[in-house]
């Protein structure tokens, strides 16, 4: 089994709190660079509106994703 990096276990308990975290930016890093709705994510993910809000709003915080409100749409796009 490989071992995790220094880098990623620091990302991990600085930026991704959650397993519900972990599952959008995986839904975004899967689209390669292709925004995704909310509801897209929400079916994705299988996660309910409000946890899908609140994660991706905390993934832009944390600057792992990239949110255009016009289209509604998130976007990974680490910094």
């Amino acid at each position: 089994m490989a071992e995790i990096s220094e880098s990623v276990r620091e990302l991990i308990r600085r930026r991704v709190t959650s397993m519900d975290h972990i599952e959008v930016l995986m839904r975004l890093y899967e689209a390669h660079g292709e925004p995704l709705t909310a509801q897209e994510l929400e079916r994705g993910a299988r996660l309910g509106p409000q946890t899908v809000a609140r994660c991706a709003a905390e993934l832009v915080n944390a600057r792992l994703v990239s949110h255009d409100p016009a289209a509604n749409s998130y976007r990974y796009a680490p910094a």
